[in-house]
């Protein structure tokens, strides 16, 4: 798809469509962020990020799930690609994460959420052409939390070359 963004600029939009989380967290395991989707690189001039997603927690109790989003420089450790590996503040081995941002806090009642981040946010601030992203999600602790995604989208708006 391409579209006119403005007077002599043309962008176009790639969108990667994830693919849905229903997870259960088990008593006495961690409360730790999971790797959900490790984009590949991005080389071209990146103008906009948007995420899509629809989240709901267990819908009751404390409201532990989240999603979040990572800018990413640098090797990635494939080692840890399916292991929990990220504690509760969003740090671990497996990448260089250069920004973070919780996309989204799981409630009650099933939400939908749209974040877009353009040239004023950090995200493109710290941008630089082969950098890549990670989402990832954590359900809660202590038993009985549950999290729910679906309809997830990650969508880049990039500059023609």
């Amino acid at each position: 798809m391409v579209i006119p963004e403005q007077e002599g600029q043309i962008s176009t939009y790639e969108t990667l469509y994830l693919n849905d989380i229903a997870q259960n967290q088990p008593r006495d395991v961690p409360c730790n962020w999971q790797l959900w989707k490790r984009t590949e690189p991005v080389t071209q001039r990146l103008l906009s990020i948007k995420v899509n997603l629809d989240c709901v927690d267990q819908g009751w109790g404390n409201l532990k799930g989240a999603v979040d989003l990572k800018l990413c420089r640098g090797p990635v450790d494939m080692t840890c690609v399916n292991v929990n590996e990220w504690n509760q503040q969003g740090s671990g081995k497996g990448s260089h994460v250069v920004h973070r941002d919780i996309v989204a806090h799981a409630e009650h009642v099933r939400k939908t959420v749209t974040l877009r981040l353009d040239a004023s946010s950090p995200f493109m601030a710290n941008f630089m052409p082969g950098d890549y992203f990670e989402l990832h999600y954590k359900v809660g602790g202590g038993g009985g939390h549950q999290l729910f995604v679906q309809n997830a989208s990650l969508t880049f708006e990039l500059a023609e070359v």
